[in-house]
């Protein structure tokens, strides 16, 4: 049994409504935030606030959620004033490489989500605030070690319906 769908919709300047659906008849859930417990309910949505760039993840077991470590960052920062808009670049040893530009609107502050990183790795990224002049505003900086739980063993699984065993072997 297990959560069947999962969607958090931005409401307000720092809030979240969470949605989610399980195939169990009556289940109670738990939901996490950051690997926090946060609240423990029967209804399949609930309405945060307070929280920025969390993580959230709803249960349908009181077993806690084992810490899983992704293979990317998520950069966030608050919004410069006269930012037009925002270069993401990551720094590879040598140059900055363009990543992304995320034009500049009403929020307060802007994330981005970096593509997946090499595991015992340093990176660099910086975000550049651009005007509507075209001038470079001060840049923010950020340096992360990214050091994770190595990725699940890729496995197929084949089920013989003649005698009810399931055989696994390594793929790849």
């Amino acid at each position: 049994m297990a959560i069947t769908a999962f969607t958090a919709t931005e409401v307000g300047d720092n809030g979240y409504r969470l949605d989610w659906a399980s195939d169990l008849p009556t289940p109670t859930f738990y939901l996490y935030a950051d690997g926090e417990l946060l609240a423990t309910t029967t209804n399949t949505s609930l309405t945060v606030g307070g929280t920025i760039a969390a993580t959230f993840e709803v249960l349908d077991t009181a077993a806690a959620p084992t810490a899983v470590y992704p293979g990317f960052l998520t950069l966030a920062w608050y919004a410069a004033n006269d930012a037009a808009r925002y270069r993401v670049e990551q720094y590879d040893g040598a140059s900055w490489n363009e990543l992304a530009t995320i034009e500049a609107d009403e929020r307060t502050y802007y994330t981005f989500q970096t593509p997946t990183l090499a595991d015992d790795t340093e990176h660099t990224f910086r975000v550049v605030p651009v005007s509507s002049v075209e001038n470079d505003g001060t840049p923010a900086v950020f340096v992360a070690l990214v050091v994770r739980n190595p990725d699940p063993p890729l496995v197929d699984y084949v089920y013989d319906p003649n005698d009810g065993t399931v055989t696994i072997s390594v793929s790849g």
